[in-house]
């Protein structure tokens, strides 16, 4: 039953951003037949029944809602007191026997996680709150479902008096107003004191019902809302579904009356008008909210064409958050090899495929990809990227180059030309991916050079290329160098991403956050800064101490993210924090100490 529960939770995380994006468009097209509208809340139903999405390159849906990874995350989290034991304490074997898995903690340590007595694992949500709230859904499906069958019984005991007036049409003294009942042989109830003169229109509305399938879809509706009654979009999703059928009905039978016709089909809405305190079956069809129908039939006009394909395009657009998911950058075993990608690769196929795009030095795509290689070969993880540029933004003539990194030796593929213009595979090796930050005149360039130097610079390299004064050796080690990513700055990112930027999830909400290591306000002299954004939105931000200059993202042990800091005179002597977001806040902790914020 927890099991159950869960999927429904990551179910109905994508419905009800769903639920939200119908309502409102349900505002901004007005003009929209109703029909269209009751397509849309079809779409709801579809994603709250269907438990696998689609991947697409079009999906709007975040991941974290389309793929449960929210829900995956909030049941991890730890409830009550919990106790951290780190490899280095005494207890730490016994907190291992009793305790969480091991956790890695930098540097190679690892630490486990008890409960606050330490006498057993820590509670989570799903072991502790879980069980609690899938007992309270269940009962409550099971409260609606006994609704439903015992209203649905009542109702059909007092209409078995019910006498016929024709095929599929019944009348009682039980019935205060018109409606539908039944799935496979449904049946149109009237009122004795229904008016002749109302009845034509009064039949065409509840055939219209039949004949569109609506008691099959009020009946699906009302399943949904039972399973998922816990959730407040689902009812008014439901809500306004129902009204949204009748509307649609309505327009279906005034769309070939005159204004005459349309005035004596509105008198006989408000002559067979449910009383407000009236009830009625859940699964039958009842004349509601009449006020507003009245105003729609008498104002209703046929729909231009261009409201027809406005319409189309937000059902199409609902459907593609209705059944797909974000598709996830090719991973490395899907890339094609570069002999098939000399021609015809355009930048759109190179961005969807995961690689670093760049259109001179400005990046396009692929920031997340080429940080999270820089710091993975930085803690010594093999990797891989692409790097693709073209030039104004034309993709007749681009540039793909593959970086590769095996734990020891850095090797760029790509090709080449000779003289005459014929191209070749080359391939070559390098010992170092040096960071290198260039300002020539008042631009800012975030640069990575490739070197056998552990010296080399950017602006060495330049100067390499165009001078003569170099000594030979020298110029040689530089020849050899190349940059393989230059992506131009203005002047507050560059400070504030002056060391790097890195992409992570530390905060469990499913979403990798961008962070940024920048100068301080003693200019990086004894001070750092790291940023942390969600998307453009600044979430957290913190300045830091340090007597290290050199800093640099490392990639740690599963989605962890570390800071390493080197002294530059003295390579030997480096400092590597865990990076941490919790409630808004950014910590950094070396071997389980808080590195306190400077100032």
């Amino acid at each position: 039953m927890e099991a159950v529960f869960l999927k429904l939770l990551q179910l109905i995380l994508p419905a009800g951003a769903l639920v939200l994006a119908v309502m409102g468009l349900r505002l901004v097209l007005r003009r929209a037949p109703r029909w269209t509208f009751c397509l849309l809340w079809g779409l709801v139903a579809l994603r709250l029944i269907c438990p696998v999405s689609l991947e697409s390159g079009l999906a709007w849906m975040p991941a974290g809602l389309g793929d449960g990874t929210l829900v995956e995350e909030w049941t991890d989290d730890y409830v009550g007191a919990t106790a951290i034991v780190h490899d280095t304490a005494p207890n730490y074997d016994a907190a291992a026997a009793v305790g969480s898995d091991p956790i890695p903690a930098g540097e190679g340590g690892t630490y486990v996680v008890t409960n606050g007595e330490g006498s057993g694992p820590p509670a989570t949500v799903e072991s502790a709150v879980v069980p609690v709230l899938s007992r309270i859904w269940a009962a409550g499906v099971i409260g609606m479902a006994l609704y439903a069958l015992v209203s649905t019984l009542g109702l059909r005991r007092r209409l078995a008096t019910a006498t016929r007036r024709d095929k599929g049409i019944r009348q009682s003294e039980w019935v205060p107003s018109p409606f539908v009942l039944g799935l496979l042989r449904p049946t149109i109830y009237l009122p004795y004191d229904i008016q002749e003169a109302d009845l034509p229109h009064v039949l065409a509305h509840e055939r219209a019902h039949i004949r569109r399938g609506d008691p099959w879809w009020k009946a699906l509706g009302f399943a949904l809302l039972a399973v998922y009654w816990f959730h407040p979009l689902v009812w008014v999703a439901y809500a306004l579904a129902c009204r949204d059928m009748e509307a649609a009905c309505d327009e279906a039978v005034v769309r070939e009356l005159d204004r005459e016709g349309r005035r004596a089909y509105a008198g006989a809405l408000l002559r067979c008008s449910l009383p407000r305190r009236s009830w009625i079956c859940p699964l039958a069809f009842g004349e509601i909210g009449v006020k507003a129908r009245v105003r729609h039939v008498m104002d209703y006009k046929k729909p231009a064409r261009w409201v027809l394909l406005v319409a189309g395009a937000a059902c199409v657009l609902v459907a593609i958050g209705a059944l797909t998911v974000p598709k996830p950058a090719a991973s490395q075993e899907d890339w094609r090899p570069l002999e098939e990608l000399q021609e015809g690769y355009s930048s759109r196929e190179a961005a969807a495929d995961g690689c670093v795009v760049l259109d001179g030095t400005a990046l396009t795509a692929g920031e997340a990809p080429w940080c999270d290689f820089v710091a993975a070969s930085r803690a010594g993880q093999p990797g891989a990227v692409r790097v693709y540029q073209t030039y104004s933004g034309r993709d007749e003539r681009y540039f793909l180059k593959e970086l590769r990194y095996d734990g020891k030796v850095y090797t760029l593929t790509f090709y080449d030309s000779y003289d005459d213009g014929k191209p070749f595979l080359s391939q070559q090796e390098y010992q170092y991916l040096i960071h290198s930050p260039y300002t020539p005149g008042q631009t800012c360039l975030d640069t990575y050079l490739l070197s056998d130097d552990p010296e080399a610079s950017t602006e060495r390299y330049y100067s390499a290329m165009l001078s003569s004064a170099l000594p030979d050796q020298e110029a040689l080690r530089l020849g050899r160098s190349h940059v393989i990513y230059s992506r131009l700055l203005g002047q507050a990112d560059y400070e504030r991403a002056f060391y790097g930027t890195a992409y992570a999830d530390l905060n469990g909400d499913g979403r990798r956050e961008r962070y940024c290591l920048g100068l301080g306000p003693t200019s990086g002299l004894f001070t750092f800064t790291l940023c942390v954004y969600d998307g453009e939105t600044l979430m957290a931000q913190g300045t830091f101490p340090t007597g290290l200059t050199d800093l640099c993202f490392v990639q740690g042990s599963g989605t962890a993210l570390q800071i390493q800091a080197t002294d530059p005179d003295l390579p030997s002597d480096q400092s590597l924090y865990d990076i941490s977001l919790r409630d808004g806040e950014v910590t950094l902790t070396e071997d389980g100490q808080v590195l306190e914020p400077w100032g």
